[in-house]
C-alpha cells in the first residue's frame, strides 16, 4: 500500500477559520485589556499570525472590533434561534413581547455584557464605541419590529406610516430600562421583566393610531 507523503509547509487552512480563530482572541484581549489597551500588534503575536496579515483582513482596531461584535451578535442569534420552536401567527402584541424578550435575552448574555461594559467604561475617550455597539446590536431588532409591524398592519387594515421609527422607539426605550437596570438604578426586585416588557408593549400599541 502506497503511503501519502504530507505535503510541504503549513497546513492549509481555511480562510474563514483562521478570521474566527482571530476574532476569538481579540475578544479575549479586549476583554481583559479594554479597546484602548489593545494592540494589534498584541492580537497577531497572540494569533500567531503576522502584523502584515492581520492589518490586510481588519485595517485598523476599530474594524475588528465591530467584527468581534458582529461575530458575538451571530453566535447567539445562530444559538438562540436555533432552539426556539417554529412561530404560529399571533397577535401584534404577542409578536412585539415575543421579539422585545428576544432583544433583553441577548443583552444578558455574558459575553454580550463585557462588550457593552466595555464600550460604557471607555465611552469618554472613545464616544463612537457605544454608539456602534449599541447600533449594531440593535439593529436586527428593529429589522424584526418594522417587518411585525407591517405584517399586522396589512392584516387589521391600520396603517403603519413609520414603522421603522415606530421600532426605534420601542428598542430605544428597552435599551434605557437594560442600561438602567445594569448601573444599579432598577432592581430586579422591583418589577419583572417579563411584566415590564408586556407593559412596555402595551402602551405603545395604545397609541397605535398615531403610528
Amino acid at each position: 500500500m502506497e503511503i501519502q507523503k504530507r505535503p510541504r509547509g503549513r497546513p492549509r487552512v481555511n480562510p474563514e477559520d483562521r478570521i474566527d480563530d482571530i476574532l476569538k482572541v481579540a475578544f479575549d484581549i479586549f476583554a481583559e485589556k479594554g479597546f484602548g489597551a489593545t494592540t494589534m500588534d498584541a492580537v497577531a503575536q497572540t494569533a500567531r499570525i503576522s502584523k502584515e496579515t492581520l492589518y490586510q483582513l481588519f485595517p485598523n482596531k476599530a474594524v475588528l472590533f465591530n467584527s468581534v461584535l458582529e461575530r458575538q451578535i451571530n453566535l447567539w442569534s445562530s444559538t438562540e434561534f436555533a432552539d426556539l420552536p417554529p412561530r404560529k401567527p399571533s397577535s401584534l402584541r404577542d409578536d412585539l413581547i415575543w421579539l422585545i424578550d428576544l432583544m433583553v435575552r441577548a443583552a444578558s448574555n455574558e459575553k454580550m455584557q463585557i462588550l457593552t461594559r466595555l464600550a460604557r467604561e471607555e465611552a469618554f475617550r472613545f464616544p463612537d464605541l457605544a454608539n456602534v455597539v449599541y447600533t449594531m446590536s440593535a439593529q436586527r431588532t428593529v429589522g424584526g419590529l418594522s417587518a411585525i409591524i407591517r405584517q399586522h398592519s396589512e392584516q387589521d387594515g391600520v396603517i403603519a406610516r413609520a414603522p421603522e421609527d415606530i421600532a426605534w422607539m420601542i428598542v430605544n426605550v428597552t435599551h434605557g430600562w437594560l442600561e438602567a437596570r445594569a448601573l444599579g438604578r432598577v432592581s430586579s426586585a422591583e418589577i419583572d421583566t417579563k411584566s415590564w416588557i408586556a407593559r412596555t408593549i402595551d402602551v405603545f400599541i395604545a397609541s397605535r393610531s398615531v403610528w
